[in-house]
């Protein structure tokens, strides 16, 4: 392995990996764009990464790449393509149909990069498993350029079901944390990073939800969900951040 990884780094790849191998033979499907409410938010995402498609040779970061499902059309856009998840059996995976992409095992709070090296990070589906979310922004905030821009998904830990994941998490195989909109925004102000949050949905659209609700009750709320629900509790969101250059006083 040429990434160095410290003993806790070790721990936490060795239970990403019991935890991947058990469902990395079908996340494309389960993840993708299989059926119509996991499109809902494959496709936003990709209206993220085409909104930096206008820029010129930008350097690019996909932060807990996974297994690549975004590196193809992230490629899109970007002159040179890095990707680092902590996980190594996901950085296989994502290896083998994405030859052009530059790949890093490494934790998000401890970015093997230098300061000031990426125009664009994005972050999709993996910010809510970052045990310190305050040292993965802070990590987010020194490798970017200033003047570069980076699309943060998280789980609102005002909303329900991210409590009950929190509660769960003592017998699931892989943590989930939620993160409080107004925190998110204090704290990245204090790292130079001006910042908004874009509500994604309001209920979870996974497939370890749909187990549990009917399938007309879920296709129901889905439709409903828009109309009269308190905006702070959303589900999933993006930090939008942009890094400037701190004023000398």
């Amino acid at each position: 392995m040429d990434d160095l990884l410290n003993n806790r780094e070790v721990n936490s790849m060795k239970k990403l990996n019991k935890h991947y191998s058990k469902i990395i033979p079908y996340y494309g499907e389960r993840f993708g764009d299989s059926d119509k409410f996991e499109r809902i938010i494959t496709t936003q995402r990709h209206e993220y990464i085409d909104r930096e498609k206008d820029k010129k040779n930008l350097n690019v970061l996909d932060l807990g790449c996974g297994p690549g499902l975004y590196l193809k059309h992230m490629n899109l856009i970007a002159k040179e393509l890095h990707a680092c998840d902590l996980s190594s059996l996901m950085i296989t995976h994502a290896k083998k149909e994405n030859k052009y992409v530059k790949f890093k095992i490494a934790s998000a709070e401890r970015l093997p990069y230098p300061d000031n090296c990426f125009d664009v990070i994005f972050c999709f589906n993996s910010f809510y498993h970052f045990e310190n979310q305050k040292n993965a922004l802070r990590e987010i905030s020194r490798v970017l350029k200033p003047d570069g821009v980076a699309y943060i998904e998280f789980y609102n830990g005002f909303h329900p079901f991210v409590i009950l994941r929190r509660m769960l998490n003592i017998i699931i195989s892989i943590n989930s944390y939620g993160s409080f909109p107004f925190k998110l925004i204090a704290f990245c102000k204090k790292l130079s990073l001006t910042s908004q949050i874009e509500i994604m949905s309001f209920i979870e659209c996974s497939s370890s939800v749909k187990k549990f609700l009917p399938s007309f009750l879920f296709n129901l709320l889905k439709q409903i969900e828009n109309i009269k629900i308190p905006k702070l509790l959303f589900f999933r969101g993006m930090l939008i951040c942009k890094k400037y250059e701190k004023q000398e006083s």
